[in-house]
């Protein structure tokens, strides 16, 4: 039987000071997720701010262990990621 995992990570972009700087610094991070790890990737719509944004991440495998390894690695790779700041992150399992 499949699982399904979903993260979601609130971050913070101390240097954005406009939405175009927020959209920017967003873009590169998410499109390489997609790519690098195979997880559907998303920014939530309707934070308001320029230097905040909600990302939900999610992914199937045959077990929780395999997707807690994914999207942890996922999270990592946002806190490395230029410009952006983990304020809080949660993992989901359905």
């Amino acid at each position: 039987m499949y699982r399904v995992g979903v993260m979601d990570i609130e971050l913070h972009l101390p240097t954005a000071h406009s939405l175009k700087e927020k959209r920017s610094l967003l873009k590169g991070p998410i499109e390489r997720v997609r790519d690098r790890f195979n997880v559907s990737v998303i920014e939530l719509p309707g934070r308001d701010g320029w230097q905040r944004a909600t990302v939900t991440a999610a992914c199937v495998a045959n077990g929780t262990d395999q997707i807690r390894q994914m999207l942890e690695k996922v999270a990592d790779y946002f806190e490395r990621a230029d410009g952006l700041v983990i304020l809080e992150s949660h993992i989901e399992m359905l």
